[in-house]
């Protein structure tokens, strides 16, 4: 599955970027949608957090570009904005929340098979999985869990999954974290958009965190 066609269904944080695996060969193109409007002081510390973080980690002008949409309140702006972010064909594209989720879902249906790397005995795993169990058939989206009880475990599960088309991965909380130092490896090398429970995470090179203490978009 190519980056641009993961839409998150999560808050992202704004330090969560695959700087792993960028190619260096072509400007990346970003689209940002927002439901505030671009003068909102609180969208103005979020564009600005945004672009200090890419900065930091040495994305410029010249190797990035961003696409940024504020619908001001207006939801059917919202769901203009929408339709021309995904139309512009961008890399990735950052937003939170169900209000400006929703409107993307229906302007594009192309991720279709998640992986859901769960720890099988702690609750707080079990529990989210069977969260995300409950609203992926509305979205059309074909779960496969792996369970993380060890390495080889791990590896056994993401391997075979990356080899197939539209595919993400959701790592949920719990005991998982023990093996990030595989997980997220694993996605940079197979070029798989994942989302993790923790910003350590993402500070650990995955590409996107939606847990506590998360920078939210």
């Amino acid at each position: 599955m190519r980056r641009r066609d993961f839409i998150k269904v999560v808050a992202g944080s704004a330090t969560a970027w695959p700087f792993m695996a960028r190619a260096q060969e072509r400007i990346r193109l970003v689209g940002l949608l927002n439901i505030l409007a671009e003068d909102d002081p609180e969208s103005r510390l979020r564009i600005a957090a945004f672009k200090k973080s890419l900065q930091e980690l040495c994305w410029t002008d010249g190797s990035i570009r961003i696409e940024a949409r504020w619908a001001g309140g207006d939801v059917e702006r919202l769901r203009k904005h929408a339709k021309e972010l995904v139309a512009l064909g961008p890399d990735v594209i950052l937003t939170s929340g169900s209000v400006t989720v929703r409107p993307l879902q229906q302007a594009t249906r192309t991720m279709t098979r998640v992986a859901v790397v769960r720890d099988p005995v702690n609750g707080s795993g079990i529990a989210q999985f069977a969260v995300i169990q409950a609203f992926a058939p509305p979205l059309g989206v074909e779960l496969i869990p792996i369970d993380a009880r060890d390495v080889r475990e791990i590896d056994r599960g993401i391997t075979p999954f990356s080899r197939f088309d539209n595919g993400g991965l959701i790592v949920t909380s719990g005991g998982t974290g023990y093996h990030r130092d595989v997980i997220i490896p694993l996605a940079v090398r197979f070029r798989l958009p994942a989302v993790y429970p923790y910003r350590y995470y993402a500070t650990d090179g995955g590409l996107a965190s939606y847990g506590p203490n998360t920078i939210n978009w």
